[in-house]
């Protein structure tokens, strides 16, 4: 459940503003543009999704699997977080910035304005979360919950037939 909410946080911060750039040049109005954490960090967002999906994919396993897709959740985390960090630092001499203000303008720029807003840092932490919480999951993989075992076909009954099978709730085409 953690991995659940901690990916979908990184998305949720990723989808915010994260910058805003106050552009001015003689003879003209000052123009202001904001950028989300998707334009200026999309691994972080992406990694948010994949998190979702694993947390999917916990669920459904048990074991040495479950204790893998903890290590990959675990990385899945520190790489939105050392991502979004490194976004988080962004200046006015950001080559990042720099070529985001330049695409919307349609020319290149030299004097810029940034201010940051707290999402990066959202994301840091929610990015944190989903790594601690890969991390439990790796250590603790075979004391979690899984999918029902209820369905599941056993050696004996195997050799039953189709009738018998269905007498026992048994599904005969798996």
């Amino acid at each position: 459940m953690m991995i659940l909410l901690s990916s979908a946080l990184v998305l949720f911060a990723s989808a915010r503003t994260w910058a805003t750039v106050a552009y001015a040049e003689n003879g003209f109005p000052s123009v202001e543009m904001h950028f989300s954490g998707r334009q200026i960090d999309p691994l972080s967002a992406a990694l948010g999704i994949a998190g979702l999906a694993a947390a999917l994919a916990v669920v459904s396993v048990r074991g040495v699997v479950r204790r893998i897709f903890g290590g990959i959740v675990l990385l899945m985390g520190a790489g939105a977080a050392v991502s979004s960090y490194a976004s988080s630092r962004l200046d006015s001499n950001s080559v990042t910035v720099l070529r985001l203000v330049s695409d919307t303008l349609g020319r290149a720029v030299e004097s810029i304005h940034v201010t940051m807003t707290v999402w990066p840092h959202v994301s840091i932490v929610a990015a944190l979360m989903l790594a601690i919480s890969g991390g439990i999951v790796a250590l603790r993989a075979p004391s979690g919950s899984a999918m029902s075992q209820r369905y599941d076909r056993t050696p004996q009954d195997k050799d039953l037939t189709t009738w018998q099978a269905l007498d026992r709730g048994i599904d005969p085409t798996v």
